[in-house]
């Protein structure tokens, strides 16, 4: 069950991070007319997205040195599966100009993303010692 909730609160912080960036990215560009295939392709790259930090980022506590490697290895994996999903929904043209926004996008999901559970993780170890808090003043 604890495997799920964090597939779901990955899932979501990615699609909505992905989905924010998206709407940025249109303006920016001053793309008038997208086709309704992004409402599948934002979700599509969420779950790809959500099952490889799952499997790169189990939920176990790391050394130092394991960490960043996780976490590069992790940001390697998710900026290719981007920029290849990217290219294939033909939400860019590869080039190196093209490439270094794509990866400048993934960046700001990827710190909205762990901002975010930064936040919530933050909000249930607070919850979690109030109520011990509250426990330990009860006896």
């Amino acid at each position: 069950m604890k495997l799920f909730k964090e597939i779901i609160s990955y899932f979501t912080k990615i699609t909505t991070g992905t989905l924010l960036i998206s709407l940025v990215a249109i303006k920016i560009s001053g793309v008038e007319v997208w086709t309704t295939d992004i409402l599948w392709h934002i979700p599509l790259l969420g779950l790809v997205t959500t099952i490889i930090t799952v499997a790169a980022l189990p939920d176990k506590d790391y050394t130092r040195r394991e960490g960043i490697i996780r976490y590069s290895l992790h940001f390697v994996l998710l900026s290719a599966a981007v920029l290849i999903m990217g290219a294939a929904f033909n939400w860019y043209v590869p080039s190196l100009l093209n490439c270094t926004v794509m990866l400048l996008y993934i960046v700001a999901v990827y710190a909205f993303t762990y901002i975010t559970r930064y936040i919530s993780s933050k909000r249930s170890a607070d919850e979690l010692n109030k109520a011990l808090e509250r426990r330990k003043r009860g006896k």
